[in-house]
């Protein structure tokens, strides 16, 4: 099945496991992750929180393969899909497509229908979009290092270099609210990049059951 994503019942199958498996495991990790939190001492918020921002800059890079997936179509969705996620260039084209753009724009660009609306309007909506690059850079070649500010015990210094040994560095202040905010925001991103996925395999669904 893994190689043969031309047959219709195969490219579904994937698609279904890859929205309840590889995305919906992103949500379920996160939302560990912030439970435990603020459970947790001090020394070990900073390590639950680094591995937030890693799901974060997976959800990210999760919701611009499936756009691309389905707004290009050059090859088999599902194929696709497989392919090395998107590295932070492409979220710069991903915010130009859909900041601001109706929604209608939007669901025809990525070949769905009005179910995926909602999940449209919402996606059009986020206007800060773009300031998130940077953690997605640092974390395109593994996850980065981390050094403590010991006169702010809640900031850290992320640090890593792109694929073209580029050095990239980003301090972050990990309090409750920027933790809450990374989860509720690695949550949406999962979310609507189900909802445009789990509307294609609809649609694919429908088709080949008129075919038959």
């Amino acid at each position: 099945m893994l190689n043969d994503f031309d047959s219709g019942k195969n490219e579904i199958i994937f698609l279904r496991q890859y929205c309840d498996l590889t995305l919906r495991s992103i949500e379920v990790s996160s939302d560990a992750l912030l439970e435990r939190l603020f459970l947790a001492e001090t020394s070990q918020r900073t390590l639950l929180g680094l591995r937030l921002l890693s799901d974060f800059s997976e959800s990210a890079q999760r919701l611009v393969a499936v756009f691309n997936a389905l707004t290009k179509r050059t090859v088999n969705v599902a194929k696709a899909l497989t392919y090395s996620l998107p590295e932070s260039d492409k979220w710069d084209a991903f915010c130009v497509d859909v900041i601001e753009t109706s929604p209608e724009t939007l669901i025809r660009k990525m070949g769905i229908d009005e179910r995926a609306i909602e999940s449209a309007s919402e996606l059009s909506a986020i206007v800060d979009l773009p300031r998130h690059k940077k953690l997605i850079q640092l974390h395109g070649n593994g996850n980065p290092n981390v050094f403590i500010d010991n006169s702010s015990p809640t900031t850290i210094h992320l640090l890593n270099y792109s694929r073209n040994s580029e050095q990239i560095t980003m301090p972050i202040n990990l309090s409750e609210e920027i933790i809450v905010a990374i989860a509720d925001t690695t949550g949406q991103f999962i979310r609507l990049a189900r909802d445009f996925l789990l509307t294609y395999v609809e649609i694919r669904e429908e088709s080949l059951q008129n075919s038959t």
